[in-house]
């Protein structure tokens, strides 16, 4: 159909040809739109600007997840020793990464879930998460284990 604005009310401009035209485009998912190269003077907003806000509201609206360590950490471990653990995350259905921080690699290191205490230090255990097109990426969790001498 093709609408031109006529003192602030639209009349539909009509044949019969131009409404075949448009259904058989709106049922292909491509509606054939003419232009008609009519202006209007109205002061109504551009729909360029809803569609920013659209746009940035999107983002705004994705679902923040979080991740959540079990079993708590032990206060102490001993070098030498292993800890498993587990996180879960939010509802994006990513996989949560576990890693050792850059800072802590002499102390201790990880493998899947089981970290290995090397060393005496302090051991900070990483965990991330991916968001998508709904869900937020998680904020990083730490978790972190103080990691002494064995008992001789």
């Amino acid at each position: 159909m093709i609408f031109k604005a006529i003192g602030g009310t639209v009349a539909a401009l009509a044949s019969i040809a131009t409404i075949v035209t448009f259904l058989t485009g709106a049922l292909n998912s491509t509606p054939a739109i003419q232009d008609t190269g009519a202006t209007s003077s109205s002061s109504q907003p551009s729909n360029s600007s809803a569609a920013n806000s659209s746009a940035a509201n999107s983002s705004a609206a994705l679902i923040p997840q979080a991740i959540s360590f079990s079993p708590l950490p032990p206060s102490e471990e001993m070098a030498g020793s292993t800890y498993v653990l587990t996180a879960s995350g939010g509802g994006s259905g990513n996989p949560v990464i576990l890693s050792i921080d850059s800072g802590s690699s002499p102390v201790c290191s990880i493998s899947g879930t089981t970290v290995t205490f090397n060393s005496p230090g302090s051991c900070v255990i990483d965990a991330n998460q991916a968001g998508n097109t709904k869900y937020q990426a998680a904020p990083q969790v730490q978790q972190t284990v103080t990691v002494v001498n064995p008992i001789s």
